[in-house]
Parts: C-alpha cells; structure tokens; sequence
C-alpha cells in the first residue's frame, strides 16, 4: 500500500473547504500505540456504529485485538465483516464502493496507507455513502 503523507484531513487540497464545513468527519484517522489501545478503539467503534441491518466492515483487523472485545457477545459478531488483505485483495477502488454503498456503518483500516488523492476519494464516497472511514494505524506494530 501508499504511504500516508499527513494525517489531518484539512490539509487534502480537493476537499479541504468541504471537510471543515462538514458537522461529521466521514474520514478519521487515529494513531493507536499497541494492542490494549487498538482493542479499546475497537469496542468504541463498534459501540458507536453498531446500526442494526448494517455491517462494521473491517479490512485487515488485528484479531488479537479484536478478540479482545469482551463485552461484546458472539452474536453481535455477526455483524462484523472482516476481510484480509493477505487472503483477498483489497484496492482502493472496492473499498470506496463499500462506502458509497452505504451497507456499512463504518468501514475500519488497519495499518492502510494511502496517498492524499487516494483519502480524498475514500472521504468523498464516504459522505456519499453516508458511512464512516476510520484508519487505525498501530504504531506498536509499524516499522
């Protein structure tokens, strides 16, 4: 994947009126530091987004974290969507379809890196889809 150049949102040239005048951030991205970390934006994530009929989509979830989430009963699970970049490959394109489709409350990245073009589409197709992007990037596992 592209290396993400700036983490604020603003500074995206295409959109950066837009995105300060939006009253929901559609794109966030946060920088966690380990696991315990990671497991705790995992359960406000999902306690956030969880919509009944729609899906948490995550790409690449950590699943020690994931497994983490005790207060979250095995049913619920259902109705996340977890994919794997090593198993399927994931473009940038079907992750802004998964956007604008709008089947997902919220669509979570691990670790992705992208370019400012690249988010300006993800924010784009996100507020179209009226769900929310978020990019979790691990620094306890980054190199």
């Amino acid at each position: 994947m592209l290396a993400i150049k700036d983490n604020n949102i603003s500074k995206l040239n295409v959109i950066k009126l837009e995105a300060v005048n939006d009253s929901i951030q559609w794109l966030n991205i946060k920088d966690i530091n380990g696991a315990e970390a990671l497991t705790q934006q995992y359960s406000e994530i999902y306690q956030q987004y969880h919509v009944n009929n729609k899906w948490i989509l995550m790409i690449n979830p950590e699943n020690n974290s994931l497994g983490g989430m005790e207060n979250i009963s095995k049913k619920t699970f259902s109705k996340i969507l977890q994919v794997n970049s090593n198993k399927v490959t994931v473009k940038v394109e079907n992750i802004e379809t998964a956007l604008r489709k709008g089947n997902c409350s919220a669509v979570i990245l691990n670790n992705a890196s992208f370019t400012e073009e690249e988010l300006s589409q993800l924010y784009l197709s996100a507020k179209e889809g009226n769900t929310q992007c978020i990019i979790l990037n691990n620094k306890k596992l980054m190199h």
